[in-house]
Parts: structure tokens; sequence; C-alpha cells
């Protein structure tokens, strides 16, 4: 079996379940685990980001956007003889999105799985888990992962029962600011924080540092600020 992961998210749990070598494919951004940098990359940003500031990036972006120019190119050769191909189908800056990806499987003399990852909260991840684990036939393999995420999860928010909860500012981009979205805000509660800016389960959106400053924190401990620049 042969998978195309059009995700760093996708990469990382075929990894999990013990399916690196099935995985043919990777992303411009798949750095973890380390074997994944070594794959052949299905997808590249068609601007280098590595000398730029966030709002240059930002910039670009939103440049290539307004003139409906696509932010990346897929490398068609690297489909050939593909079964599985993991996409996402929450944000089109962060990682490529399904329209340009299903026009290239189109071209194909045989279609492969597509398997949709479209996690919006900790639940939703592990239905994505699922999703994977499902779709390569080892079910079996997916509840295990699944049910030791839940294990560990569970032991931290049980040692965090008696604690209060810490104020947390999650930036998901530098220049200008973004709030944390998605999943974050969940790992976040989770984890003993609480982050009055947040948007769970939604796009995160840009704010400024005025928004940070404007927040009451009574009766919460001290500041924690994470920086988290999004990417896939």
């Amino acid at each position: 079996m042969r998978i195309a992961s059009f995700l760093p998210a996708g990469t990382t749990i075929c990894y999990e379940l013990g399916l690196g070598d099935n995985v043919s494919c990777v992303t411009f951004e798949c750095q973890f685990p380390p074997a994944a940098k070594d794959k052949p990359k299905v997808i590249r940003c068609i601007f280098n980001s590595d000398d730029l500031t966030s709002a240059e990036i930002e910039n670009a972006v939103n440049t290539n956007l307004a003139a409906s120019v696509p932010l990346y190119e897929i490398d068609e050769s690297l489909l050939e003889d593909v079964d599985v191909v993991l996409i996402q189908d929450l944000c089109e800056v962060c990682a490529i999105g399904p329209p340009m990806v299903l026009a290239a499987l189109d071209k194909l003399k045989v279609q492969p799985r597509v398997l949709y990852l479209t996690a919006r909260s900790l639940d939703g991840l592990y239905n994505d888990i699922m999703t994977v684990a499902t779709g390569c036939d080892i079910e079996g393999r997916g509840v295990a992962m699944v049910t030791s995420m839940k294990a560990r999860v569970d032991r931290v928010e049980r040692a965090l029962v008696d604690c209060t909860p810490v104020k947390t500012v999650c930036v998901e981009w530098l220049d200008p600011i973004y709030n944390a979205g998605h999943w974050m805000p969940d790992l976040v509660h989770r984890a003993g924080g609480y982050d009055p800016l947040a948007a769970p389960e939604s796009f995160s959106v840009a704010i400024n540092w005025s928004h940070v400053a404007e927040v009451e924190w009574i009766n919460y401990t001290m500041l924690c600020m994470l920086l988290l620049p999004f990417g896939g």
C-alpha cells in the first residue's frame, strides 16, 4: 500500500500507526518524525518563505489569494500507483485544499482512496486517526492509539483538577498576530490553561495586542504565552 500525504498531520498519524514505510510522498512542511523529511515532496509552496518575515509571508499569501493564484504546486508524477491519499478540508492557506488535489487525481488511470482529515477539536483529532486507520485496514491499531492518547490526556486532567487555571495567550501568527483556533483551545483547556481570546473549533483570526491588554484576568494565575506559527 502506497500513501500520499498532503498535510503534516496526516504524515505524523501514519508514522504513529506504523505506516511509515507505506508513505510514498509528503509535503514540503512534513518534518515529524524526522524520517519524513527524506520522503519525496508531492507539494511545494510557490514561494520560498525561509528568509521572509511573518509580515512578508502574510502579504505574499494575501496577494496570491487576491489574484486567484494557487499557493502550492503538485508533483503529479509522484501520484502514480498511489493507493491512499490524505487531504484536509479546513484551510487552503495552511495546507493545500481538495480542489487542486482532486483535479490531479482525476488524471490518474486508477483512482486512489481519498481520506479527508477535518479535525476542529481534540475529539476530531481522534476521529481523524480512526479515519486513517480504518481507511488503511488497520482499525485495531487506530483504536489502540486513540485509547492510549485519551488515557494520557485523562492523567493530565486528573493531575490538574485542584489547580487554578493558568491565563494563557496562544498566538498562531506573529505579524499580524492571530488567536488560536480549531483544536488548540481544547488542548490548552485540558492542560490547565484559559485563553479567552481563542476561537474553539473555528478559524484563527487576526487580532492585535490591545485585545490582549483589554482582557480581565481576575482569579487566574500567571500568564503563559505560546507562540505557535501555523502551517499544516
